[in-house]
């Protein structure tokens, strides 16, 4: 078979057009679930207060808190989550600890523990909705290796 101009450039026309429409797919859209990202950073908050044992901080919070937890409870789970049963799964939980949170008279130790369980919920329903878990903190300075 001679090799002739037309061929290559044929050639080289015919893989341009299996590469552009039949190898390269587009991206998945990014999961958007902004009432989820507001609770992350209430989690986080919590987390320090819990580990600092602040349960001030946590009562003073408590509110907006509730408040955060609510609207996330009451978003719907975005379209292109990855995994809704396990996000569904995991916001039966959530909910649970919002529950004991809103306890009237709820005791120091229930707090706490009920704050603490709250970021690896937010973590977990991060993962499966397909979020990554990334906290900015401008006023950091990375570390050096």
């Amino acid at each position: 078979m001679k090799i002739t101009p037309l061929r290559v450039v044929a050639s080289l026309a015919w893989a341009l057009w299996v590469c552009c429409f039949t190898g390269c797919s587009r991206p998945a859209p990014v999961v958007q679930w902004p009432e989820l990202r507001e609770m992350d950073e209430w989690a986080e908050k919590g987390e320090g207060w819990v580990e600092d044992n602040k349960v001030a901080e946590m009562r003073s919070a408590l509110p907006d808190i509730l408040k955060a937890g609510g609207k996330l409870s009451a978003s719907p789970t975005p379209s292109n989550a990855k995994d809704p049963a396990a996000v569904s799964q995991a916001m039966e939980d959530f909910r649970a600890v919002l529950k004991l949170l809103q306890k009237p008279a709820i005791s120091d130790g229930e707090l706490k523990d009920a704050v603490a369980s709250i970021h690896p919920l937010v973590e977990k329903l991060m993962s499966t909705a397909g979020l990554p878990h990334v906290h900015e903190h401008p006023d950091e300075k990375p570390e050096k290796k």
